[in-house]
Order: structure tokens, then sequence, then C-alpha cells
């Protein structure tokens, strides 16, 4: 490749008007417009450049998030029993009273309806919302609530290693507290979540988030 003995050419304009390649090797031997690399033990100096370039590139795409969309919050989500976090939280109700961490840690349960009827059997029975409770409840059932978020089942999330971190619920779930209606008011999006890592000095390698594919 080129006139060079030895090892291959490197920047500058090669023979027979092949265009040119970047890059110089350090203690290499000047040529016509380019450098021979002889000095470098030839195609294997030029192998661990590439090398390195790739892995500079590839470190460097890893701390790149991709570019966060404007985001716009969702509607109110109906559910089947009206059910205000704003009244219940006044009330002095802590969220992981309700919302339970169970092992492995990745998800925040739903309370069971005999813990709702604790209280339910005696205050507002009356209301029809608490009839309908009472009635999934004497029916063993669970309350089909709606859902406001949902995390793609390809990335793994733990709902614990966050709360562990010093994460509260308002970081990804908005002002649940001022709330009597639910709806999706935080940004949980690839980018979103990536710049949330970016500022806390969390990991951000692909790894992380994803399986190792």
């Amino acid at each position: 490749m080129g006139n060079c003995k030895g090892g291959p050419w490197v920047g500058g304009p090669l023979p027979h008007g092949r265009g040119s390649v970047t890059g110089a090797g350090a203690g290499g031997k000047k040529g016509d417009g380019g450098w021979c690399v002889g000095a470098m033990h030839g195609w294997g100096a030029m192998a661990m450049v590439l090398v390195a370039m790739l892995a500079v590139a590839a470190f460097a795409q890893q701390q790149e998030a991709p570019p966060v969309r404007a985001f716009t919050p969702g509607a109110p989500v109906t559910q089947p029993i009206p059910y205000s976090h704003e009244k219940h939280l006044a009330m002095g109700l802590k969220c992981a009273q309700c919302h339970k961490n169970a092992d492995p840690g990745e998800s925040m349960g739903l309370p069971a309806t005999a813990l709702c009827m604790g209280c339910h059997q005696t205050i507002a029975k009356e209301k029809a919302p608490i009839q309908a409770l009472a009635k999934f409840h004497a029916e063993k059932r669970a309350v089909p609530w709606e859902r406001v978020y949902q995390i793609p089942s390809y990335v793994f999330f733990s709902h614990r290693a966050h709360l562990k971190m010093g994460a509260t619920c308002e970081v990804c779930h908005g002002k649940v507290a001022e709330r009597a209606v639910l709806f999706r008011e935080k940004d949980i999006s690839m980018g979103a979540c990536m710049d949330c890592h970016r500022r806390e000095k969390a990991p951000n390698d692909c790894q992380f988030c994803h399986e190792n594919r």
C-alpha cells in the first residue's frame, strides 16, 4: 500500500489516486506526502491504533444519552374506584404503608383490599366507592387498578436500589401527595433516565439497565 518498505502507508495522498488515510505513526519514516510505519512494527501498530480509536468511540457512545424529546404530561387516569392520594396522605398515611417493596425489590406492590377495609369497614362505608371496594373484598378479587407508568420489559429497574440511593417517589412519579387523580407527569424515557443518572453520577453503560446480548 503506497511506496513504503516494511510497513503500511499512513496519512497523505496514496499513490495511483487512491485517496488518503488520516493519521500518522509516531516514530515512522517520512514518505511521499505520508508516513511509512516500519518503525511501528507495521500492521500490528496500525491494529493497536485502530483498537484504541474504537475503544474511545465506544466509551463516548456509552456516555451519550439519546436526545430528550419534549415531554407532554398524560391525561388523568380513570380508576375503577376513585382514590385521592392527596386526601389519604394528608391524614398521615405513608407511601410504604400501602406500597410494599417485596423481594427482590424491583416493584412496589399495590394494597390488598383487606388493608383498605381495615379503615373502611367503618369510615365512609355508606359511600358508593367504598361499597364497590367492599364488594371486591367480599369476592376476594383484587381491584383492577389502571397503570399510570409502565417500564418496557427489556429495561431492568429496581425501586429498592433507587430508594437506597436516596431517590424519592416524587423524582419519578411527580407530586403525588398533591394529586386527587394521578396522571403521568414525569418523563421516564431513556433519555430522561440517562440525564438523571448523569446528574447523580450513576452508571450509564448499556448493561446497567439492559441485558447483555
